[in-house]
This record gives structure tokens, C-alpha cells and sequence, in this order.
């Protein structure tokens, strides 16, 4: 994790579209869950703060986590409160008693990074006042599979979640999944809500109706994997044809983009020998060459 994290490139405000997102998820959050004026709201994972500064200027208190000491840093020197580690049980049982519970724990594209996700759950509950919502938002199976969303598969995603294993999932941690939306961000993803098991919030259809639609769609069968597998291999062949051809014709090929998935798919459609350069909008990449195949990225007027 230090590897990965500590001195992490990626900032949210640099993402097109993703602050924009989050001030109406924000919005979406309050909404649903209604937390008293001043509530603390926790974020876990909280990159620069770009989603706490909506609910701090919404009047709630906000906390930061994230092991990204740089860009914690800056958060804080921005207003946000964030603290550069981990978040742990251990961490939440030292936040709690020094400060309050939470009314509400967000992580947001996080969930699927986390290693242990026993100890990642004990924390959240560790850390949720009695009627607290722990809210997450995290990549979809079922928008993987039938969109052939590979580039949501790199190295810090150890998790793809669906409905059905996260129902028993949080079951099994003294909590208990009582609504869940589809939503665009990143191709398709899910927003669950989330609270203590036996709380004053009824479960919502929605569960039930994600969980049947999963099951339609094939999701515990092996054969719905094979097909996607087939689908990305006709994509490459095609793909490497077309861009063999522009060769020939002399044309120059650049690729747009310089994040993790944009690795996956040099390297899962062997782009690598083809392509010249990246670009990318982020200035912390520009200099630096991809992991590999060593392309180099450009800033975006390179174009």
C-alpha cells in the first residue's frame, strides 16, 4: 500500500466531470440520509476533499482520510481536515473516542482497493453513529461485463462488486445494505447505503430488484465471464488490424489518456509497438512514460 499510495499522482479536481459529480452526490447523500446540522461526515479515501468541501459547505463537520501524504496535506491547507494514513478498526476505535461518531462514511471508487475488506467493514462500524449510513459508490460487475469495461482491471483494483456477495457481505459484518442505485460514474457503478443491522431504515426493493437482474444477467455463471473474454479478443483483433493498416499508410497514432486503465488496454490489446505517445490533462504526468513500453506523455496541446 505505501507503494501505491503514499506519493499517489491523481488529484479528483483534475478528472472532467468529477466535481461536478460529486456536488450533486453530495446533495444525493443529505437527501436520503437527513443528518442533523453539524454531523460529522467522514470520507475514506478522501483524495484533495473535493466531495467533503460540499458537505462542509452544506454546515456538517468533514474528515478526510487518506494515506497520500502530499495531497492530504494540501486538503488540509485548503480547509479540509485530512489525515495521511489508513483507515483501519484500530483507527476508528482511536477516532471515535477522541472526537464523535459519524452520521456518515463515504468511499468513493476506494471499496475496490482495499485488501481487507473484514477489517475495512469492522472500521465502518466502528466508526457509524447508531443510526449513521455508511455510503459507498464503486465500479459494477454488471457494467463490466456487458459494456467490456477492461480498463477497470489494474493493479489497485482487488475487488468487483456486485449486489448479492455485498448483501451478505455487510450481513456478515453486523450491517445490512438497505438501498442501492445505478449510476454512471466510470463507465457504471453502483451507490449502496448502508446501515447497522437492525436499523430504523427499511430495506428498499431495489436491493431485491439488483440482485434478480444480476441473476438474469448470469452473473454466477462462468459461461457470462467466457463470453466477455471472447468479446475483448474479436475488439483487439479488429483494433490491431485497423491500426496495423495506419501504419502502412504512414499515419501517426497517439493515445489519449496516461491513467492506470489506459496500461491495461497497451498491454492487453498490444498497443504498445504501435502507439508514439500519450497525452494526458494532468501536468504531474507530463514527463514521465508509461509502465512497460516506456511511451512517453505529452501534455495535450502535443495534439
Amino acid at each position: 500500500p505505501d507503494l501505491l499510495y503514499r506519493n499517489y499522482k491523481y488529484q479528483t479536481s483534475i478528472s472532467l466531470g468529477l466535481v461536478e459529480h460529486f456536488g450533486r452526490y453530495a446533495d444525493a447523500v443529505l437527501a436520503a440520509v437527513k443528518p442533523a446540522a453539524g454531523s460529522l461526515i467522514m470520507d475514506v479515501g478522501s483524495n484533495d476533499g473535493s466531495l467533503l468541501k460540499f458537505f462542509k459547505a452544506r454546515g456538517h463537520a468533514v474528515l478526510g482520510v487518506d494515506p497520500a501524504t502530499a495531497v492530504a496535506r494540501k486538503a488540509s491547507d485548503e480547509g479540509i481536515e485530512t489525515l495521511p494514513t489508513y483507515f483501519t478498526a484500530q483507527r476508528s476505535r482511536e477516532l471515535r473516542a477522541a472526537r464523535r461518531p459519524a452520521a456518515v462514511v463515504t468511499p468513493n471508487n476506494v471499496f475496490a482497493n482495499i485488501d481487507n475488506l473484514a477489517d475495512f467493514a469492522a472500521g465502518v462500524r466502528e466508526m457509524l453513529g447508531p443510526d449513521g449510513v455508511f455510503v459507498f459508490e464503486t465500479s459494477y460487475l454488471l457494467d463490466v461485463l456487458q459494456k467490456t469495461l477492461i480498463e477497470t482491471f489494474f493493479h489497485e483494483h482487488l475487488s468487483y462488486f456486485s449486489v448479492k456477495p455485498l448483501r451478505a457481505y455487510f450481513l456478515r459484518h453486523g450491517m445490512e445494505l438497505f438501498d442501492v442505485h445505478r449510476v454512471p460514474t466510470k463507465g457504471g457503478s453502483i451507490r449502496g447505503f448502508v446501515q447497522i443491522a437492525g436499523g430504523t431504515r427499511p430495506v428498499k426493493p431495489s436491493v431485491a430488484q439488483q440482485i434478480a437482474l444480476e441473476e438474469k444477467a448470469g452473473l454466477g455463471r462462468i459461461e457470462t465471464y467466457r463470453a466477455c473474454h471472447d468479446r475483448v479478443k474479436a475488439i483487439r483483433l479488429e483494433l490491431l488490424r485497423q491500426m496495423q493498416q495506419w501504419k502502412k499508410q504512414g499515419k501517426v497514432i497517439a493515445g489519449y489518456g496516461a491513467s492506470v486503465g489506459v496500461t491495461t488496454l497497451l498491454f492487453e490489446f498490444e498497443l504498445g509497438d504501435l502507439i508514439e505517445f500519450l497525452v494526458d490533462d494532468n501536468p504531474v504526468r507530463h514527463g514521465l512514460y508509461s509502465p512497460g513500453h516506456h511511451i512517453p506523455v505529452l501534455p495535450s496541446d502535443a495534439l
